[in-house]
């Protein structure tokens, strides 16, 4: 009876060090939870990562990104979960679908336009038939042609006559 005793015991130990150490390993590390969190942000504060912020809120969050990888599941999951909770603005950016392309290729066709803008400018600036290359001569501040030439030669002979 004492070594059934024994052995009874010995198992029980067994399956609980055996336990331990299964949930030790399936235990996420702080520097996983982070790498979830670091792609989330508050909910309640704006542009603050959900790595960063000390609310009671964001602690519960990566609380629950903690037992949600604890029980297997994926980043993308946990974001998708946290995305339908508290809507797209925790995922940080927007979506690729929809109106959120509008967000991705705008910048992308104002730099373009930009850079069109500044070629057309370029272009005219620089013609070879440009007023302001091909434009009089300049008298200090003022540029004169040759019918303005014409009229004060013209005014001064006549002031010269008086």
């Amino acid at each position: 009876m004492k070594r059934m005793i024994l052995f009874t015991g010995i198992i029980i130990l067994a399956l609980m060090w055996r336990g331990e150490y299964v949930a030790i390993a399936q235990t996420p590390t702080a520097d996983e939870v982070n790498a979830v969190a670091e792609e989330l942000y508050c909910p309640l504060c704006p542009g603050l990562r959900l790595d960063v912020c000390e609310l009671k809120v964001c602690e519960d969050m990566r609380q629950e990104i903690a037992e949600r990888l604890a029980a297997g599941q994926t980043p993308e999951e946990i974001k998708a979960y946290f995305a339908e909770q508290y809507g797209p603005k925790v995922l940080g950016a927007p979506e690729k679908k929809g109106w959120g392309w509008l967000v991705w290729l705008l910048p992308v066709f104002l730099a373009v336009g930009a850079i069109l803008a500044v070629l057309w400018w370029w272009r005219q600036r620089f013609r070879g038939d440009n007023l302001l290359l091909t434009a009089a001569p300049v008298v200090g501040d003022i540029a004169v042609d040759e019918e303005d030439l014409a009229r004060v030669e013209q005014e001064l002979r006549r002031l010269e006559e008086e």
